[in-house]
């Protein structure tokens, strides 16, 4: 029946926790690891443990811990998670699994989810994070690709205001891009306006982009792209040779992106749908092109 319990009072909770921390029993601190995380009550001790379980034979256990990682009620389009509550130990073991740990996709894809509805609501344990993963990765520079930037959808003023001010003496090379990424993404999400959005670009057109690795940017939006590519391909008469195909990748180029430097100098109205080289279709865009 161990294994069975479920949603343990607020008076239980410290019962619960010294369970955790007195027994050696693997089966005891798996259930109270669950019982404790379930219960809001995240904190670093008990991560490990959660993430081992999103591989468990159990399959109870294991749908258990992938519900802490992506919850099926949850809605990504609002931020139900503060890194205030949480805190910088719990983020950092989860974003060092992520970095050092060969896990198989299906883990890392629950991993990544976690941070879909986190609200990066404290300037100091984000500025706290970046330093580690900086310093992590300088030490191991053949980890994975990971930065503290590309997990933040949500966030408030106050730690906007602080990534804005290390815009000032950037750690590294690729920092500068890295922000770039960021603010096109929170601007697409409605996370930061037109204001905040003016001063970032004035702040970087000044600083040197020679380093930054993507040079070009999609500057229309991705049903426009897509109804460029087959207006183009059904108006010729030969698409099978690979010089169209070529033909076509300069046509989407020259029509639909702008270089970096010309991003920044643009109005704010005309690069809402501004979106780096990957090419993401919306969920909308089956329907809305069918229509």
């Amino acid at each position: 029946m161990f294994p069975y319990i479920i949603k343990p009072s607020n008076e239980v909770l410290p019962l619960v926790h010294k369970w955790f921390t007195d027994h050696n029993n693997n089966e005891i601190r798996k259930l109270t690891a669950l019982l404790l995380v379930e219960a809001k009550y995240t904190f670093d001790g008990a991560i490990d443990i959660i993430i081992n379980l999103l591989k468990d034979d159990n399959d109870q256990m294991r749908y258990r811990a992938q519900r802490i990682f992506q919850h099926p009620e949850r809605d990504v389009k609002e931020a139900s998670k503060k890194i205030s509550v949480i805190g910088e130990k719990t983020i950092m073991k989860i974003l060092q699994n992520i970095l050092t740990t060969e896990q198989t996709t299906t883990v890392r894809t629950y991993l990544g989810t976690f941070f879909f509805d986190l609200l990066w609501d404290d300037p100091k344990i984000f500025q706290n994070l970046h330093k580690k993963i900086t310093i992590l990765k300088d030490n191991n520079p053949n980890l994975r690709t990971i930065s503290c930037f590309n997990r933040i959808f949500f966030i408030n003023s106050d730690t906007w205001n602080s990534i804005m001010e290390s815009l000032q003496h950037p750690s590294y090379e690729s920092y500068l891009e890295e922000l770039l990424h960021l603010m096109m993404r929170l601007k697409t999400d409605h996370q930061i306006m037109e204001e905040k959005c003016i001063e970032f670009s004035k702040l970087l057109s000044i600083r040197n982009k020679n380093q930054f690795k993507e040079k070009i940017y999609f500057k229309s939006t991705a049903l426009d792209i897509m109804k460029f590519i087959i207006d183009e391909i059904s108006t010729s008469s030969n698409t099978d040779d690979k010089e169209y195909i070529d033909i076509l990748e300069s046509k989407v180029i020259s029509h639909n992106t702008v270089k970096i430097e010309d991003l920044l100098k643009m109005k704010y109205t005309d690069v809402r749908h501004i979106g780096t080289y990957v090419f993401n279709v919306p969920e909308e865009f089956n329907i809305r092109f069918i229509e």
